[in-house]
């Protein structure tokens, strides 16, 4: 019947709030009276792509969960070689290892992931949304994201958080500086950010998206980006540069632009660091010109980008 034959072409389907019509969720305008097609899916076809993004995630935290445990086995095993037994001692190595485990599940995830879609017969380039940029907007992109780490960093130094957030904060990121500088730099500028851009953006907001508004899209993977950080301070600056990571996207139709974006950012987190401590004044200019410098590269990349569109 017709139905099979519309399922064949879409396999999620809308329906006509007007005629009851049936038609694949590709159709922006119902086939057959015209009307303008509603923003959602079926709600069983949304809680269906709800759940194969929230998957995706699972299969992120587990990756880094079971490289974790590997890593917690062999250091165990090396202590009672050693004859070691205290476990701060034995916890503390652990903690040095917290970037070579990252960089060790980052790899092993993507790795996973383009085994799945191969086998699957689909090309992971194209899932994951690999497009070429202009080349004027690499470093532009880059440098966008370092200058929005310092405008996030000094916004966060007039934000007088309470001592238990601090802390928690803090002791979230305490491996910073714990193990190789070369390994963390390359799992924290790198490899974090290529891993969870094809798994926040590429991933489970284009899921999400096929059944839903782009805003319901972004807000969801965003959301749970900020959950992944793990404390509340970070949850919030987290979720709003998963919202601005996602405008990225769509505005370039490319992935890699989101990435750039990320690794910019992860880059200005050490490029804050060798900022002297100083007075409020200085504080202040730092985050306005950080202000001006971000809305400057980002009207480069927004002309360049709609530039070349209109040259194709």
């Amino acid at each position: 019947n017709r139905y099979q034959v519309l399922e064949k072409e879409a396999r999620i389907l809308k329906k006509c709030r007007t005629c009851n019509n049936v038609f694949p969720d590709t159709y922006n305008y119902c086939n057959i009276c015209g009307n303008k097609a509603p923003s959602f899916s079926s709600p069983g076809s949304v809680f269906i792509s709800v759940l194969k993004a929230i998957a995706y995630f699972c299969f992120f935290e587990a990756v880094q969960t079971a490289v974790s445990f590997l890593f917690m086995a062999i250091i165990f095993l090396r202590a009672g070689f050693r004859g070691v037994g205290d476990i701060n001692e034995i916890m503390s190595s652990l903690t040095a290892q917290t970037c070579l485990i990252s960089f060790v599940s980052g790899v092993l995830t993507v790795a996973l992931l383009f085994i799945f879609f191969t086998v699957r017969k689909k090309h992971f380039m194209k899932v994951i949304g690999v497009n070429r940029l202009a080349g004027v907007t690499v470093p532009v992109i880059i440098f966008m994201g370092v200058a929005l780490n310092f405008f996030a960093s000094f916004t966060m130094a007039f934000i007088p958080f309470p001592d238990s957030l601090t802390e928690m904060y803090d002791v979230s990121y305490s491996y910073i500086g714990t193990g190789s500088l070369l390994i963390e730099f390359i799992a924290v500028v790198i490899i974090a950010p290529i891993t969870e851009e094809i798994i926040f953006r590429a991933l489970m907001y284009k899921t999400v998206k096929k059944t839903a508004p782009a805003w319901f899209a972004a807000i969801f993977s965003s959301v749970i980006f900020g959950i992944a950080h793990l404390n509340p301070i970070s949850f919030v600056y987290t979720s709003l540069l998963g919202l601005m990571l996602i405008y990225l996207y769509e505005k370039t139709g490319s992935v890699t632009a989101p990435m750039l974006l990320h690794i910019g950012f992860n880059l200005g987190m050490y490029l804050v660091g060798l900022v002297p401590e100083a007075s409020p004044l200085v504080y202040a200019v730092i985050l306005t010109v950080s202000a001006m410098a971000f809305v400057l590269s980002a009207a480069v990349v927004i002309t360049v980008t709609e530039k070349r569109e209109n040259a194709l």
